[in-house]
């Protein structure tokens, strides 16, 4: 993950691209959850 250090505060936080990976990812294996089959399949296990 990107991590972004922002210019005013000083702290750390996460780009906008990391988010987008990581809502992606969170809402494919939900939709493939939801769309039937195997869970630790989908999951890639």
């Amino acid at each position: 993950m990107a991590c972004v250090t922002d210019p005013y505060t000083g702290q750390s936080t996460i780009g906008n691209a990391a988010k987008g990976a990581v809502i992606g990812a969170v809402l494919g294996g939900a939709t493939g959850t939801a769309f039937g089959g195997n869970d630790l399949k989908n999951a890639g296990w």
